[in-house]
């Protein structure tokens, strides 16, 4: 499944990422969203994520992958 199909702010600064992988790490989020900018702080919830970036800005520049392109989640894309 993709990493955040669903993917929405819930603060200045918090990402919630849904529908993740539930095989999926704090390491491999972690990794991907630091593409972004500086990530302060991950959480999971169920199948879903929280991470919190330094600014606003940051969390806008995620954007969510498609069924075509995009990264996903599964272990064996960061191993």
């Amino acid at each position: 499944m993709a990493a955040g199909s669903e993917r929405d702010l819930i603060d200045d600064a918090t990402l919630w990422i849904g529908n993740l992988d539930p095989e999926t790490t704090t390491s491999q989020l972690l990794a991907l969203c630091s593409r972004f900018g500086v990530v302060q702080e991950v959480h999971f919830i169920g199948g879903c994520g929280l991470v919190k970036f330094s600014s606003r800005l940051e969390a806008e520049q995620v954007r969510p992958p498609t069924a075509r392109q995009g990264p996903t989640l599964a272990p064996s894309r960061f191993e």
